[in-house]
């Protein structure tokens, strides 16, 4: 057989057999997952020197100290949706240091640690029902004994709330609860009435947004009283602001402001009822972030 004629046939085959392989079907598309989490690691540093502060006549130089600060700041924060089920974990713990050219000791200005775990039910959105547990304490207590996780605060909670979510570009989530809860502390050294069972009304507001990926803040307020003693209201406002200047640099503002009228079974020479009491902080740090959410 000539070449000019064999040549035809053997494409035509070739074209006959690739069709007669079956094609296999694209991979199905994993269904997405009902977990979503996010890490943060931080380490913050502060130094403050001066030159003659002492005989300054500038205000400002004249009223600074020579310090060296720093600050551990990490968190973890785990969610699981399911249709109408929501169930968040956050782990919260800072704990950061100071020395000025006074001291010849360090000295703590920030201690925390706080687990908080809420599931959510949704009934019609926005609104849901919810339960909310929260434990709180600190990695060293008060002086002179220093006794780790003194004191230590827990909580549990019921109730209702509305969550709206998406109100603003990037991503932004608005929540309000109301409900129930019952609080117990443990303390030493301190009166009785303040480490009895409590119970009481409690409410809640928290707004925060992811503006862009380099700009995200919130806002924050809790409050609760006592069935017992409903004057004794206790008011925690928070607020934050977190901008990331460069791949690992961060800078934060952090505001806490909190305000307790004065319960019917503390006496009048029981300090720090009835006057707001603020903390806040401007932090320059290395920041590592991970995560879905």
């Amino acid at each position: 057989m000539r070449l000019h004629v064999l040549v035809p046939i053997l494409a035509a085959g070739l074209i006959f057999a690739e069709d007669a392989v079956p094609i296999p079907p694209a991979a199905p598309t994993p269904p997405p997952s009902n977990w979503e989490w996010k890490t943060k690691l931080g380490i913050f540093f502060q130094n403050t020197a001066a030159h003659n502060a002492e005989t300054s006549r500038d205000t400002t130089i004249s009223g600074t100290n020579d310090s060296l600060a720093y600050k551990l700041q990490g968190e973890g924060t785990l969610v699981w949706k399911e249709d109408k089920d929501r169930l968040e974990q956050k782990l919260e713990a800072n704990y950061g240091q100071i020395k000025t050219k006074d001291q010849d000791e360090w000295q703590e200005n920030a201690d925390s640690i706080r687990y908080g775990i809420t599931y959510e039910r949704t009934l019609t959105k926005p609104q849901f029902t919810y339960t909310n547990g929260t434990a709180e304490s600190v990695f060293t207590g008060k002086d002179p004994d220093n006794e780790p996780f003194d004191p230590v605060t827990t909580k549990l909670s019921v109730g209702y709330g509305h969550r709206y979510e998406d109100l603003l570009p990037e991503k932004d989530s608005l929540v309000w609860r109301v409900g129930v809860y019952v609080r117990k502390r443990w303390e030493r050294d301190v009166p009785d009435y303040q480490t009895e069972v409590e119970t009481g009304p409690e409410w809640y507001v928290r707004y925060e947004r992811t503006q862009t990926e380099d700009i995200r803040y919130f806002a924050q307020y809790d409050g609760y009283s006592e069935f017992s003693d409903m004057g004794h209201v206790t008011n925690l406002g928070q607020a934050g602001l977190s901008v990331r200047v460069a791949k690992l640099l961060t800078v934060e503002l952090k505001g806490r402001a909190y305000y307790e009228t004065r319960p019917v079974e503390a006496a009048r020479t029981d300090e720090g009822y009835n006057q707001w009491s603020f903390r806040e902080e401007a932090l320059v740090g290395l920041v590592w972030e991970t995560g879905s959410l």
